[in-house]
């Protein structure tokens, strides 16, 4: 298995409940597919991630992408992937990173740490590889409709809208920043590898569970007995062994 070219991955970081020493984080990455051009330098990363900051973060922060106001938003990476799927030049690539200040999600968190809203990136190819991906959004402070169990319909378009500007916000900083660069690209390892540029994005009305999220909750369980319960059965009542195997012997 091998990808059809390398990619900048770039990764959007956060945390939940507090900005620092939290308890659980979160990240979230897009392929940008790289084609010709040479390999991206540190300072090419640098660039392009100060050039995402604004759109990736006015994403997080809409109001209708509800992701919660305890979900911060603390930081961006980039890195040169291989065609391998690893690092280039290995632990010798130093991964470029950009902070600044937290920026916090909007909506009162309602849900657990795992509760994502799933935006799916469509391509021109309708099934297949390389047809279509997936970002896995916080989402704990969405609101459903109790009667439906979905999510608002108005909302869920805006925040679709959102998802595409940003996606083209990015397209257009990789290629102003990144020599080469052709943008977000859903990218498969399947056989010879192949990519194709999101044309679109999807957003169901449906919240879903990111399972690394859900995975990192440590599980804390609470017992009761049950006051009266049959607890074992008694003597009188069982069968001999020797009898069970004649009665068996006899059908």
């Amino acid at each position: 298995m091998t990808y059809s070219s390398p990619y900048v991955y770039l990764r959007a970081n956060g945390t939940f409940g507090t900005v620092t020493g939290a308890p659980e984080q979160w990240s979230v990455g897009f392929k940008l597919r790289q084609s010709g051009g040479g390999s991206p330098d540190g300072t090419q990363l640098a660039a392009l991630l100060a050039a995402v900051e604004t759109p990736i973060k006015s994403f997080h922060t809409n109001v209708q992408t509800e992701a919660g106001q305890s979900t911060y938003l603390t930081s961006l990476t980039a890195a040169l992937v291989g065609t391998d799927g690893k690092y280039v030049g290995g632990a010798l690539q130093q991964t470029t990173v950009r902070t600044f200040t937290a920026a916090a999600g909007q909506g009162v968190a309602l849900h657990p740490w795992f509760v994502a809203r799933v935006i799916s990136l469509r391509t021109v190819l309708p099934r297949g590889p390389s047809s279509n991906g997936r970002l896995y959004w916080p989402a704990i402070g969405t609101s459903v409709t109790p009667v439906t169990s979905l999510c608002d319909p108005t909302s869920t378009q805006s925040m679709a809208t959102a998802a595409a500007a940003m996606i083209a916000a990015i397209n257009t900083a990789a290629s102003a920043n990144v020599p080469g660069n052709q943008g977000v690209y859903v990218m498969s390892a399947v056989g010879l590898g192949s990519a194709a540029p999101v044309t679109s994005v999807r957003i169901g009305r449906v919240l879903d569970a990111q399972r690394r999220r859900l995975n990192d909750v440590p599980e804390d369980y609470r017992t009761a007995a049950v006051t009266g319960a049959f607890q074992a059965q008694s003597e009188r009542d069982r069968v001999p062994f020797d009898e069970l195997e004649d009665w068996r012997e006899r059908i």
